[in-house]
């Protein structure tokens, strides 16, 4: 399996939202770098993602 490409990122603060193809990921800053808090997440509009592991 080849993995995506990062298409988009978005940071504000110790928060970043990652697309990579078909997936979107929150990471989240600690002391030891960006770690992925949430993973396959779906964009529903107005309400909060969906996400298949964590959640924003």
């Amino acid at each position: 399996m080849k993995p995506a490409t990062i298409e988009e990122t978005e940071m504000w603060g110790d928060g970043a939202i990652v697309r990579a193809g078909t997936d979107t990921m929150f990471l989240s800053e600690f002391n030891q770098g960006w770690l992925v808090t949430a993973a396959g997440c779906v964009h529903r509009g107005e309400i909060p993602y969906e996400c298949a592991v964590g959640g924003p």
